[in-house]
């Protein structure tokens, strides 16, 4: 003789679907059946599922109405747990998975080699989401995410950070002179004068008025997995600023405008450029793609005899010679379209320490000893 246990685990297409187990002993089924009886009654009780982690992955992320390149970063996050579970069933992963993932990561034994905390808290909060979305499916009981504490900053090992190369205020004059009149004037200058790649490669004429001499950053261009995306507005609503122009700033786009003029009339049927033009542009008036930026920055620098540093030192370059010209942080911040002063104060750190060293040297010239024969002041 043989018991079988039989449970309803609700319906599908319309048909009630059930799942059946056999025993030899009607204890070993009792057995069985007293803790699924006692996790219906608790709401806790999921029909066995195959679905993957892979699966579940991707179904989640398909179902997420998000920018691509926010989606790409989603992506991104949730990439170890499917190096690591892609072929596990989702229903199997508890507290213990998932903790030792966030220790594989922290030590950087999986593919994804070492993560910080940075990285690993965007981490945990996707999959928190997925897997509460799982729990409301009816796929999972519970959220073993929920369980996982987030990670802290000095838990992590801290990436060393990249030397930063910059240029001196003669070396940007030089780089200057060298690309007035070229189609690479516009990357130059406003990198130079501070601004991101995407804000750059988004910057169209109608946010600049080189009569009232200020340029508006409000668009930016960014790079997704499908291609780039030409975005209304900026990294955050800190990033839209107005920024007075120099006069030798508003003569060099005052050039590139006269440029963009006739090349637009020369090319005729040819322009491919829209009505509200990009101020860095292709001869075919379209815009350049941020990775292309990049190609042509770096030939720009090494033929203007520099030393090689990424388009994005030239921000970094900006913004440590306002600082070691005395400008107020906070000013700074807003010119380069910070959040806050300790968003700049973190990342430009170097320029900082320059210049206390610098007040170090202003206070030897007050304070020390004068040297031997010189009269004191009375």
């Amino acid at each position: 003789m043989r018991y079988q246990v039989t449970v309803d685990v609700g319906r599908r297409g319309g048909k009630r679907k059930q799942s059946r187990r056999r025993f030899k002993t009607e204890a070993e089924a009792r057995g069985f059946l007293g803790p699924i009886l006692g996790d219906k009654a608790r709401g806790l009780h999921v029909a066995p599922n195959a679905l993957t982690v892979r699966e579940a992955v991707r179904r989640w992320l398909a179902a997420q109405r998000i920018e691509q390149k926010t989606l790409d970063a989603y992506t991104n996050n949730l990439r170890p747990l499917v190096e690591v579970h892609g072929g596990d069933p989702i229903q199997g992963i508890d507290k213990a998975d998932i903790e030792a993932l966030v220790q594989a990561l922290i030590a950087g034994t999986t593919p994804r080699g070492v993560w910080a905390a940075t990285s690993i808290n965007p981490f945990l909060s996707r999959l928190r989401a997925l897997m509460d979305d799982l729990v409301g499916q009816g796929v999972l009981a519970r959220n073993p995410a929920r369980l996982v504490k987030n990670v802290r900053r000095e838990d992590t090992k801290k990436p060393e950070a990249p030397e930063r190369v910059t240029l001196t205020a003669e070396q940007v004059r030089r780089f200057l002179d060298h690309v007035e009149g070229k189609e690479d004037e516009a990357l130059v200058l406003l990198s130079l004068l501070g601004m991101r790649r995407s804000e750059i490669v988004g910057l169209r004429w109608s946010a600049v008025d080189l009569d009232a001499k200020t340029l508006t950053v409000e668009r930016a261009v960014v790079p997704t997995s499908v291609g780039t995306q030409d975005k209304k507005r900026t990294k955050t609503e800190s990033s839209k600023r107005e920024l007075p122009l120099h006069d030798d700033a508003v003569e060099a786009l005052s050039r590139v405008r006269r440029r963009y003029l006739k090349e637009r009339m020369a090319s005729g049927s040819a322009w491919r450029g829209e009505k509200d033009g990009h101020v860095y542009f292709k001869p075919d008036g379209t815009r350049y793609a941020p990775e292309t930026a990049n190609q042509r920055w770096n030939r720009a620098v090494k033929a203007a005899g520099l030393p090689h540093l990424k388009l994005h030192e030239g921000r970094h370059t900006a913004a440590t010679l306002l600082l070691l010209q005395g400008a107020p942080l906070a000013v700074v911040a807003a010119w380069l379209g910070h959040a806050n002063a300790d968003v700049t104060l973190r990342v430009y750190a170097h320029a900082q320490k320059q210049a206390i060293e610098a007040a170090a040297a202003t206070f030897q010239g007050l304070y020390g000893k004068k040297p031997a024969g010189e009269s004191k002041a009375e």
